[in-house]
């Protein structure tokens, strides 16, 4: 399990190439903390850092997040947050590492190697666990 300390050198990245102050932090998870609780976690941050962007030194208009993985979808969450609340233009930028979207959920009666082919990509419930 990855942490924002893992993310560093690679938010240290972006932050240089963007020029923009990467939002880099731990949410709760589950099994413990359900779902939407991460995303509202992301969303709290959001808010917290652009309300004291000045005492942090931080151009407000320029703040990124992102995320890799299940982080990517708590990310993508706090952003349909922000746009539900009318409060997207808090972040410039967004980038989503590995995100699991669109995705579609079919029998497990499939077999393996019916899980992917050419003309299409499942995925079943094997995938999900925890």
């Amino acid at each position: 399990m990855n942490t924002a300390e893992d993310y560093k050198p690679v938010s240290s990245k972006y932050a240089c190439l963007t020029g923009c102050t990467i939002i880099n932090c731990n949410y709760r998870l589950c099994p413990e903390t359900k779902f939407p609780g991460p995303a509202f976690d992301a969303y709290a941050i959001i808010k917290h850092v652009t309300e004291i962007a000045d005492e942090l030194g931080v151009d407000k208009d320029c703040i990124m997040i992102g995320g890799d993985s299940a982080g990517s979808n708590v990310v993508g969450a706090a952003v349909q947050v922000l746009v539900e609340r009318k409060e997207a233009e808090l972040i410039k930028l967004m980038i989503l590492i590995h995100p699991m979207i669109g995705c579609l959920f079919v029998s497990d009666e499939i077999s393996p190697a019916q899980w992917t082919t050419p003309e299409r990509h499942f995925w079943t419930s094997a995938f999900s666990f925890y």
